[in-house]
């Protein structure tokens, strides 16, 4: 696999070789890469970290990979995830489908950093729709640019294997949409199937849209198939995936690995912290944990087993799009007398 014919400059720098646009694109990060990790960091796990920086190009965001098992670096050495993501997004622009510019690619030995270039203005899809801030015009016209972008894809005849709102990026205007994360994209093999797969998108989207808005937003996207009974199929799927992925779901929000944080509180007791489903903590931690005030509309003392019951059909709740009038934010866990659920309104 070779690199895009855009990335004419091959750079050797650091230990790393670089394929590159422009070589202006490392300067000045590249050089006190430590420090740029340690400031710009967005997002991390245990094998990549994506980080903002500054260029002579502009402002960039670059993935950093580095695997940490011999599986991962057997996989790494033989077929390398940056360059087969850079190939993606070349086919995804070659069939006029919005995707997001990368300026190159580098690697040493098993790890390997890919450089994008940053939207200005631009806003992860996922955020912006469970925002709650948006007005009706803006709501719709967000709609009717994502149909628009799916349209596209879909005509495209190409099939993207991880298609989701958090990895679209929504320009300024809210009618324009970019795929930030093309790995995988390869020629649709299934159309009905694979088609009906990417669609399913809209199914995280089902506790903010009508039936009858979400017909009209399916057939704004080009398909053939009956709008409402498709609708009605994605809806399924989704609830069967929910389903499906509760055990490991109900495990990482008991251990607080996952949707909320565990805390520590003054006096030693043990708290855990619900997270939004944008991720953030839905409380200042800060506050919490100086013993602090804070508005909640009630309370309620239940002992250990009623208190996580009630705590887990609250996330179900949530995973299904259900409305909660009331919803559990904090979980105060007591070792001498009963716990204590803490509410907040869902505004």
């Amino acid at each position: 696999m070779s690199p895009p014919e855009s990335l004419l400059h091959k750079v050797t720098a650091n230990e790393w070789t670089w394929h590159l646009k422009d070589p202006a694109a490392l300067n000045p990060w590249f050089f006190s890469l430590k420090e740029s990790i340690g400031r710009g960091t967005v997002k991390k796990n245990n094998v990549r970290t994506v980080f903002v920086a500054d260029s002579e190009l502009g402002r960039c965001f670059v993935k950093y990979e580095r695997p940490n098992d011999w599986r991962g670096c057997l996989k790494a050495f033989f077929r390398s995830k940056a360059l087969a993501e850079l190939n993606s997004a070349q086919i995804l622009a070659e069939h006029g489908v919005p995707v997001v510019e990368y300026w190159g690619w580098g690697r040493r030995g098993t790890e390997t950093m890919l450089i994008s270039k940053a939207l200005v203005g631009a806003v992860d899809a996922r955020f912006l729709w469970f925002s709650g801030g948006l007005q009706q015009n803006e709501r719709l016209a967000l709609l009717d640019g994502l149909a628009a972008f799916l349209r596209g894809l879909l005509e495209s005849n190409l099939y993207h294997p991880d298609l989701h709102l958090g990895n679209l990026l929504v320009l300024p205007d809210q009618k324009k949409f970019v795929l930030v994360d093309p790995y995988g994209i390869r020629p649709i093999r299934w159309k009905t199937q694979e088609s009906f797969q990417m669609l399913r998108l809209a199914g995280a989207m089902r506790g903010e849209l009508s039936a009858q808005e979400a017909a009209s937003f399916l057939i704004k996207t080009g398909t053939e198939s009956d709008a409402p009974e498709l609708w009605a199929r994605i809806v399924a799927a989704e609830t069967e995936e929910m389903q499906r992925l509760w055990p490991k779901r109900r495990e990482q929000i008991l251990s607080g690995s996952k949707y909320c944080t565990l805390l520590t509180l003054p006096g030693g007791r043990i708290a855990m912290l619900r997270h939004n489903i944008n991720g953030a903590a839905m409380l200042s931690v800060e506050l919490l944990s100086n013993g602090s005030e804070w508005d909640y509309s009630e309370k309620k003392e239940l002992p250990r087993i009623d208190a996580e019951a009630l705590w887990l059909a609250s996330f179900q709740l949530q995973f299904e799009r259900a409305p909660q009038p009331l919803l559990p934010v904090l979980w105060e866990q007591h070792s001498d007398g009963p716990d204590i659920i803490y509410f907040k309104k869902n505004t």
